[in-house]
C-alpha cells in the first residue's frame, strides 16, 4: 500500500504541474497539498497531526494482533498502510507537513490512495465486526486463553 500510494503521488507531482487532467466523467487528477487531516479538517495544526498519525499507527499495530479472519486482517492492513503512507508524506516529501492529494471526483473532497485505503479499511472493519457472518456470529477479537481455566488432564474422568 505504501509503495503504490507513494508511486501514484510521485506520478501526480511529475505529470500534473500544468494543471488538472480530465479522465472520465467527473474524475479529474489535480494536485493539491492538504495540510489537514482527512477531508482537509484541521489545516492549522500539522504538528498535532504528526503526533495523531503516529499514535493511530502505533495503536493500530498493537491492536492488529487481535483481528480474527482474513477480511478483518485485510481491513486492518489497509488502515495501517494508509496511515503510514500519509505519515511518510508529512515527514519526507517536504511540503510543510502536507499530504499530496490528487484524485478529484468534483463531488467529493480531493483525496489520494492512502485516504481511500483508510476509508475502505475503516468501513470494512466496521462491517466485519458489527454485521454477523453467514454462520450467524460476528468476528470477535481473539483473546488469549486463561491458563487457570484449562482443565487438568489428570483430573479428567476415565483417566488412571
Amino acid at each position: 500500500m505504501i509503495g503504490l500510494d507513494q508511486l501514484t503521488k510521485s506520478l501526480a507531482l511529475a505529470n500534473l504541474h500544468e494543471g488538472p487532467k480530465h479522465i472520465l466523467g467527473t474524475l479529474e487528477f489535480r494536485v493539491v497539498f492538504n495540510g489537514g487531516a482527512a477531508f482537509s479538517i484541521g489545516r492549522s495544526v500539522p504538528p498535532a497531526l504528526f503526533a495523531f498519525g503516529a499514535a493511530v499507527l502505533a495503536i493500530g499495530l498493537i491492536k492488529s494482533r487481535l483481528l480474527r479472519g482474513r477480511l478483518a486482517a485485510l481491513c486492518g492492513g489497509l488502515i495501517l498502510g494508509g496511515a503510514a503512507s500519509n505519515l511518510v508524506d508529512r515527514f519526507v516529501r517536504g511540503h510543510s507537513g502536507s499530504v499530496v492529494d490528487f484524485i478529484d471526483l468534483r463531488w467529493w473532497p480531493i483525496f489520494n490512495l492512502a485516504d481511500a485505503a483508510l476509508t475502505v479499511g475503516a468501513l470494512g472493519l466496521l462491517v466485519v465486526t458489527v454485521v454477523p457472518s453467514p454462520g450467524g456470529r460476528r468476528e470477535e477479537p481473539q483473546s488469549w486463553p486463561d491458563p487457570q481455566s484449562q482443565p487438568d488432564p489428570q483430573s479428567q474422568p476415565g483417566r488412571t
